[in-house]
């Protein structure tokens, strides 16, 4: 974990887990972050802010910290570059990269290059609710894929389908599956 002890040299197992003293509820591991819901619903992030992943832009940090304005939460979850959070309300926010349609809506972008060629990379620095996509009761996410399990059981897959070469699928907004009902 970034931050913490390969990175200064500390390699030793531990015989208790380190504490990170910010009392999660709910915690979702990145590759160099991670994003923890605290039992008051304040959603808190850690580690290494590539692609934006810890809700408040590119920033990278130690120790973990409230995101602003994200208030009654109950759950998240992390793609490789990503991240979903699910509020009380059965809302879904989400930030970080979305070059593969993850995010469930077009991102504002990053602008970057010369004022000539200015281009905008896909990413959201901070969290957005995903629109149109309500009463959802968990979420899950892996590689560039979101999924949400709405309380009628339907459930919503958007992201790429890397998992089939041969019918690869971009979906940018999230969508209702067909064949996929619990």
């Amino acid at each position: 974990m970034f931050g913490l002890l390969a990175d200064r040299g500390d390699t030793r197992p531990f015989e208790q887990p380190l504490s990170i003293n910010t009392q999660p509820k709910r915690l979702a591991l990145g590759h160099s972050f991670a994003i923890g819901v605290k039992e008051d619903g304040t959603v808190w992030s850690w580690g290494r802010g590539g692609s934006g992943v810890l809700g408040t832009g590119y920033t990278s940090r130690d120790i973990p910290q409230a995101i602003p304005n994200m208030t009654n939460f109950l759950e998240v979850a992390v793609g490789s570059e990503h991240v979903l959070a699910l509020r009380k309300d059965g809302t879904v926010w989400s930030w970080g990269d979305n070059k593969k349609g993850q995010l469930g809506y077009k991102a504002d972008g990053v602008p970057y290059g010369e004022p000539a060629n200015l281009q905008y990379d896909p990413q959201q620095l901070t969290p957005k609710q995903i629109p149109e996509l309500k009463d959802v009761v968990s979420i899950a996410a892996v590689g560039t894929h979101s999924y949400a399990l709405s309380k009628q059981g339907d459930v919503y897959q958007w992201g790429k389908e890397t998992f089939n070469n041969d019918a690869m699928a971009l979906m940018i907004l999230a969508r209702k599956l067909d064949s996929c009902t619990l």
